[in-house]
């Protein structure tokens, strides 16, 4: 499949040609999935009025984060309306992502790319280079925060998307700060854990072109997105869907809104209260779709794990083991897309473990080795206890008596004659050599006692001096 992706034409190229009639087999996704097709929504799908989150009174701004909260828990998704982000800029980004993708084949490898973290890439599908069926897409994706990049063609695309970017990014931070509410949390708590201010934004531009067998093919399969929150807007032409309920429903956007899905991290972060949302993106035969993502997450360098102040306050284990952002980024876009399995290798151990064993013990084990990788002493002391009062006591087996072993009777070991050690000669007596007897030497009191002649104590009184003084 390497020989096939590396001559891989854009779907655009592919379905501009006049003699297409049917997709090739290796467009066939029908093959490897048998899923339900969508279908509208029975319930209303949440909308939330960003206006009341940033200007409302104390009461509306509360409600709006209670229906944040409820969104993310119970659809991982949203509309925002109401937004401040002009209908025209919307607009114009979409035009002038058009014009990017009518760029032509030699233009637009320029910008291909050739790791999945450069900071611009363009190309078709997903991951080309693992997949064995393609997905209907061209995509042009590119990182623009903490360090903004952009393909200098087409003119004026760079500066129009900056603005676009920026924008963007301001709802997205005011939207995680009433998420961090609604999850119990101050409002800048998960701006500050995760670094936002270096956060990661991706600008992910779509494009489906029509396609003459859309029931065969998929413009992107189930997956769920890297990062917190993932900002969505679209041409008029609708093809996303998600599944809510064990259901596929497809989404029909306001006019002027954003559409926002819950992503990998926001779910790792909130414990598993926020799931990310399952979705797709269908094809059509008859028109084109253009959509634009902005993906936006941690920084790159944040380790992201369940937040320690929703694991300590409410006496939870941890259940996702601590990655570094730019890991898991790389892990995902580097394979194929396949649902959630890049989320779910965090949680692989325990489910495989708990599978076999179906103890809690075992959970409460694989919980305590999770909680030694965050940082926080008192997480990890709180689990031991729970732990140690949590195991069953395991009772003592009662081993049956087993009977006593008759041993045959061993015959008498035959006596063993020694042969008689042999006689050994006695030594002669060596004859040690005559030392002379030492010569007298004289005692020391035998020596002759020293004579001293006398020495006179005092001087004669006839003895005369000469005087000394002068004549």
């Amino acid at each position: 499949m390497a020989t096939a992706a590396a001559s891989l034409p854009s779907i655009k190229l592919l379905a501009e040609s006049a003699d297409l009639k049917s997709i090739p087999s290796h467009y066939d996704y029908s093959k490897n999935a048998n899923e339900p097709t969508a279908s509208d929504p029975d319930e209303s799908l949440p909308i939330i009025d960003f206006s009341l989150l940033t200007s409302g009174t104390l009461d509306q701004r509360s409600k709006v984060i209670d229906d944040i909260g409820r969104a993310c828990q119970d659809w991982g998704f949203f509309m925002v309306v109401n937004h401040g982000v002009p209908e025209t800029l919307m607009k114009a980004v979409i035009g002038a992502c058009n014009e990017f993708f009518d760029l032509t084949e030699e233009e637009k490898r320029e910008f291909e790319g050739k790791d999945v973290l450069d900071p611009i890439r363009c190309g078709t599908s997903f991951n080309a280079q693992k997949e064995k069926v393609f997905f209907w897409r061209d995509f042009l994706k590119v990182l623009v925060h903490p360090q903004f990049h952009f393909p200098s063609k087409p003119l004026g695309f760079s500066e129009l998307s900056l603005e676009y970017c920026e924008r963007t990014r301001k709802v997205a931070r005011e939207l995680l700060r009433g998420v961090s509410e609604s999850l119990g949390l101050e409002d800048c708590y998960l701006d500050k854990a995760l670094d936002l201010d270096m956060g990661l934004q991706v600008f992910i531009a779509n494009l489906y072109p029509p396609c003459p067998q859309p029931e065969l093919a998929m413009g992107m399969p189930p997956h769920s997105d890297h990062g917190l929150l993932t900002l969505l807007i679209q041409n008029d032409v609708g093809g996303l869907q998600i599944q809510h309920n064990g259901k596929w429903v497809n989404v029909n956007a306001l006019p002027n809104s954003f559409l926002v899905n819950t992503g990998d991290h926001l779910e790792i972060f909130s414990n598993g209260k926020y799931k990310s949302v399952m979705h797709r993106a269908a094809v059509n035969n008859k028109v084109t779709r253009i959509s634009i993502a902005m993906a936006n997450g941690p920084s790159m360098d944040t380790i992201v794990s369940p937040a320690p102040k929703l694991v300590e306050d409410r006496n939870r284990l941890p259940a996702y083991v601590p990655m570094k952002y730019k890991e898991y980024l790389a892990l995902q876009q580097g394979n194929q897309l396949d649902g959630k399995s890049c989320l779910d290798r965090l949680l692989l151990v325990i489910k495989s473990t708990m599978a076999r064993s179906q103890h809690p013990s075992i959970l409460l084990m694989l919980s305590v080795v999770t909680l030694s990788l965050m940082s926080s002493s008192k997480i990890v002391a709180d689990a031991r206890h729970l732990l140690e009062t949590t195991l069953p006591e395991v009772p003592k087996p009662e081993l049956p008596e087993l009977p006593k072993p008759e041993l045959p009777e061993l015959p008498p070991l035959p006596k063993v004659e020694l042969p008689p050690l042999p006689d050994v000669p006695s030594l002669p007596k060596p004859e040690l050599p005559h030392v002379p007897e030492l010569p007298h030497l004289p005692e020391i009191h035998d020596l002759p006692k020293p004579t001293f002649p006398t020495i006179p104590t005092s001087l004669p009184k006839d003895i005369h001096f000469p005087s000394l003084s002068p004549p």
